[in-house]
């Protein structure tokens, strides 16, 4: 799993010097930021989830993660509603 992380990992790097040196431009890094979490990271998740078997998936850990996770969400979007008053829509987006 740790192998399937390493390339988002080099391009935030990449993203983030890019927007550090100004290589690409004053928009690079926001650009690179959203490229590498909204479609890399999802492609990147799918494609090891997909060829790793069942049985290395199913782990203590992960149900530990997941659990975590789901709190850390369930929270959000509770304290986002309840004490910051959002609306469901911002509620979604942020």
């Amino acid at each position: 799993m740790i192998s399937g992380f390493i390339p988002v990992c080099a391009v935030t790097a990449l993203g983030w010097a890019a927007g550090r040196f100004r290589t690409l431009g004053p928009h690079a890094q926001p650009v690179l930021g959203r490229f590498a979490f909204t479609f890399a990271m999802p492609a990147l998740l799918f494609l090891t989830l997909s060829t790793t078997p069942v049985g290395e998936i199913a782990d203590p850990g992960v149900a530990a993660f997941a659990s975590g996770l789901l709190a850390v969400f369930g929270a959000g979007l509770l304290l986002s509603g309840t004490v910051l008053r959002m609306r469901p829509a911002d509620r979604a987006w942020y």
